[in-house]
């Protein structure tokens, strides 16, 4: 289960330099003026085509008509990430498009999107999910060399498109296989003192509980799929 499972995206089609005035007015004339009413026929298409590709993403949503952000750099699109979890006051996140921002900073025209998040709600959700999506692997370190080639192998990885934790928190390597049994790690990558002066790895799948050893130089060869 992923964050936004079962979340709701609230969307709207926002008027280039809409202004304060006219998010006054949508609020204030009630329930049949919109946003909507006061974009034209450019950003009508692009926020149409946008309701399409959240469509074929099979992406839940809602057109809240009366939705706008309090800042007047927001272009076309605003939006809303929405929680069932969190009752009443149930907005995640809030964002939207501001393509002319970085230039209006002194910066290149670079088109741009951007958000902020509450992270108490943030915790609360996660806090209630019911199911904690497995890891790749999970590095365990043992001592101070271990780290640098640690942080390597996870890049590495992590290029391949796996999930990787990497041990920070200086443990033993008793809580660290216990932190990787705790996030449903397929696999665990040790390296310790013994394995650096080898130029090796232990690879094991903490499913069938079998292990390998692997050269450093070898690791991207291995076939992280577990059996």
């Amino acid at each position: 289960m992923g964050l936004l499972d079962g979340k709701k995206v609230l969307v709207t089609g926002a008027r280039k330099g809409i202004g304060r005035g006219i998010a006054y007015r949508v609020a204030q004339e009630g329930a049949d003026v919109g946003v909507n009413d006061y974009i034209n026929d450019e950003d009508l298409n692009h926020f149409n085509k946008l309701i399409e590709l959240l469509n074929s993403l099979n992406i839940p949503f809602t057109h809240d008509k009366k939705l706008v952000r309090g800042l007047d750099y927001y272009t076309n699109t605003t939006f809303e990430i929405c929680s069932e979890s969190l009752g009443s006051q149930d907005a995640l996140c809030g964002g939207g498009r501001y393509n002319k921002l970085i230039e209006q900073l002194g910066g290149k025209p670079t088109a741009a999107i951007g958000f902020a998040a509450g992270l108490e709600r943030l915790l609360i959700v996660l806090d209630n999910q019911n199911e904690i999506q497995p890891i790749d692997v999970y590095m365990i370190l043992i001592g101070e060399k271990s780290i640098n080639n640690g942080l390597i192998i996870a890049d590495q990885l992590r290029s391949e498109s796996l999930s990787v934790n990497v041990e920070m928190l200086r443990r033993s390597m008793k809580s660290q296989m216990r932190e990787a049994n705790k996030l449903n790690a397929k696999f665990t990558i040790m390296i310790g003192d013994e394995e650096l002066e080898k130029n090796e790895v232990i690879i094991r799948n903490m499913l069938s509980r079998k292990q390998d050893k692997i050269s450093l130089d070898n690791i991207a060869n291995f076939t992280f799929i577990d059996s």
